[in-house]
């Protein structure tokens, strides 16, 4: 939370680490029965991995929970020009626009139904992690059809 630079860095496959955090939460998307359709471009990044793993672990983690059994979560990686994004949709639940302005405050949660599920830290933990990367985080959403989360980060980190 306090942290203001990133220390540790070292250059990484970014495809390759979403790929493990989503083989990371195996057991809760297998137990919905919910597949993944991928499409990722081999990206080579540098950041503290360790790090930036939280992000894509608490994403998806939420992607997961959030989405009806027997539904696919989406997952994008691609670079333009020296711009990296990364996008993970589900087809869940959705947020109204009061969550949406909200989701990034510490504490807050949007559905009081998953609230033993959670601290509410984890978004504002992220957006902190993606500031840091120098990249941006922003969330679309629709009650009842599902959320995109969008994080942009600098080539260059």
């Amino acid at each position: 939370e306090n942290q203001q630079i990133i220390t540790d860095k070292t250059s990484f496959s970014l495809d390759e680490q979403i790929r493990n955090c989503i083989l990371l939460l195996e057991k809760q998307w297998t137990a919905k029965d919910i597949s993944f359709d991928i499409d990722m471009q081999e990206i080579q990044y540098t950041t503290n991995a360790e790090m930036l793993s939280q992000v894509w672990v608490n994403i998806i983690g939420n992607a997961i929970k959030f989405s009806p059994e027997g539904s696919s979560i989406r997952v994008k990686l691609f670079k333009e020009g020296d711009v990296i994004t990364a996008e993970i949709t589900d087809r869940g639940i959705g947020m109204d626009q009061q969550t949406i302005s909200h989701i990034f405050e510490r504490f807050y949660q949007g559905d009081r139904a998953h609230a033993s599920d959670g601290n509410g830290l984890g978004l504002p933990l992220v957006k902190r992690i993606v500031e840091l990367c120098n990249g941006n985080i922003r969330v679309e959403s629709q009650y009842g059809k599902g959320t995109n989360f969008i994080v942009t980060l600098p080539e260059n980190g």
